[in-house]
């Protein structure tokens, strides 16, 4: 994602999500949620994870803005499909 390139990062995309232009698109409770790209010169360090039962696994990332700024969390859940681990969402907290 951070090097925008597009046709690779669907590869890895749920069926239930989408890239348009240089933005990760995905419903949540009936809204359609559309989150950019992060860019180049982030840092992001694992906070936390965990898998469910269900099929879900979910991750918790510090975002840093060259290593100096802190810019946030995101979390990113991934779902099982045909046994490869797909992004079905992303949030931030700021």
């Amino acid at each position: 994602m951070m090097k925008g390139e597009t046709e690779k990062v669907k590869q890895f995309i749920s069926k239930e999500a989408a890239v348009e232009g240089k933005q990760f698109v995905y419903k949540a409770n009936n809204e359609v949620i559309s989150i950019p790209f992060v860019t180049e010169g982030s840092t992001f360090r694992q906070r936390s994870f965990d898998i469910y039962k269900d099929g879900r696994f979910i991750t918790n990332y510090e975002v840093w803005i060259n290593d100096e700024t802190y810019s946030g969390t995101l979390e990113l859940m991934f779902t099982k499909e045909d046994k490869e681990w797909k992004l079905s969402s992303l949030q931030g907290d700021r």
